[in-house]
C-alpha cells in the first residue's frame, strides 16, 4: 500500500481533533510523508496553533528536523543546517506562492534524481519529474494556499535497496465540486476521483471553462456568490492538470504504490499492480496525494548506491 500513514490521517485526524480547546494529540506510528502532510493541511485549516500540537516526546527533534513547525507556524525550531534537503529528504512545504512550489519540486526531484544514478537522463524519470512539478501545480491552483508537500527517502528492511514516499495534500475544495465547478454532472467523490484519474481529463482544460463565466476574486472559497446557474472561473492560471493520469501511468511503468484521495474515497493501488477506488465513512476536505517508489525501480539495472549508508530515518536528516 502507498502510505499505510495517508490512510490513517484520513481516518483518524477528525477524531484526535479536541474543537473545544483547538488541540490535537498524535499517537501515529505511521509519521511518514502520506501523514504528515496531511496532518499540516488539517492543523492550518483548524487553525491550531504550536500550543495545541501534541506530538509524542521521542518524535519532538524528528518533527523539527523535516520543518514543520517552520512550515505550520514560520518557527524554525531545528538547530542545524538541512545540508540533506533535496538528497534524502524534502522538508515540509507550505505550498502558499509560486516561489514556494518551485523549491518543493526542485528538492523532491533532486530526491528522485539521486535514486535513479546512472538512469537519470532516462524518459521515464523525466516523466516522472514533470509529473511531481505538475501536481505541485494542481495544489497550487486548486487548494487556495492550503497544501502542503514532503518527501523522504529510507533504507528497506533488507537494507538492499531504498524506498522514496513524496506526499502533497490540501483543504481545498476537492474533485467533486471542482468537477462541478467545471460544469460535469458528478454525483459521487468516487465518480470524481476516477473522471479526474483518466487520462486526458482535466477541469483546467480551456474547451471546459466559459470564456463569459463570471471570474471569482482570488482565493475564493465557498458557494458562488453568482448562484449555481452562473459558471464562474476562479483564476487565468492556463495550468492543465494532467498530472494525476500521469501518475497513474508511471505508477505502472515502476511499480509504484499511489493513493489520491478526496472527500469521502480514495483511488490505491499496490507495487503489484491492483487497483481500486474506496468509500470511506469519512471526508476529507480537499485532495491528498502519496506515491511511493522503489530505489531499484529508478535505477538503471536495479543498480543501488551502497555508498549511502541510512541506518535510520534520524540518520537521513542530520547534518
Amino acid at each position: 500500500m502507498a502510505s499505510q500513514g495517508l490512510l490513517q490521517a484520513l481516518i483518524g485526524l477528525e477524531g484526535l481533533y479536541e474543537e473545544q480547546f483547538n488541540a490535537i494529540h498524535l499517537t501515529s506510528e505511521f509519521f511518514n510523508p502520506g501523514y504528515l502532510v496531511a496532518l499540516a493541511a488539517f492543523a492550518r485549516s483548524r487553525g491550531i496553533e504550536k500550543r495545541g500540537f501534541h506530538i509524542p516526546s521521542d518524535r519532538q527533534g524528528y518533527f523539527s528536523a523535516i520543518g514543520i513547525p517552520l512550515a505550520l507556524w514560520g518557527d524554525d525550531d531545528y538547530g542545524n543546517e538541512r545540508v540533506n534537503a533535496g538528497r534524502n529528504y524534502s522538508p515540509m512545504t507550505h505550498l502558499a506562492n509560486e516561489e514556494s512550489v518551485d523549491t518543493a519540486t526542485a528538492q523532491i526531484n533532486g530526491c528522485l534524481r539521486g535514486l535513479a544514478q546512472e538512469d537519470a537522463t532516462s524518459p521515464g524519470l523525466a516523466d516522472l519529474l514533470q509529473v511531481v512539478g505538475e501536481l505541485h501545480d494542481n495544489v497550487w491552483s486548486h487548494g487556495k494556499a492550503s497544501g502542503f508537500s514532503m518527501a523522504q527517502k529510507w533504507m528497506s528492511p533488507s537494507r538492499d535497496d531504498y524506498f522514496i514516499e513524496f506526499a502533497l495534500a490540501d483543504c481545498g475544495i476537492g474533485f467533486l465540486e471542482e468537477t462541478k465547478r467545471a460544469g460535469l454532472a458528478m454525483r459521487s467523490h468516487s465518480e470524481a476521483i476516477n473522471w479526474c484519474l483518466a487520462e486526458g481529463n482535466s477541469t483546467k482544460h480551456g474547451d471546459l471553462i466559459d470564456e463569459f463565466a463570471q471570474r471569482l476574486p482570488p482565493g475564493f472559497t465557498g458557494d458562488s456568490p453568482y448562484g449555481d446557474a452562473v459558471p464562474t472561473r476562479d483564476s487565468e492560471n492556463h495550468h492543465q492538470g494532467l498530472g494525476l493520469a500521469k501518475l497513474v501511468q508511471l505508477a505502472e511503468t515502476y511499480d509504484a504504490a499511489v493513493i489520491v484521495a478526496s472527500g469521502n474515497a480514495y483511488y490505491s493501488r499496490n507495487e503489484q499492480g491492483a487497483s481500486d477506488i474506496v468509500t470511506l465513512d469519512t471526508d476529507w476536505e480537499g485532495v491528498a496525494v502519496s506515491c511511493r517508489l522503489r530505489g531499484s525501480k529508478l535505477a538503471k539495472n536495479g543498480q543501488i548506491d551502497q555508498d549511502v549508508e541510512l541506518t535510520n530515518l534520524m540518520d537521513q536528516l542530520r547534518a
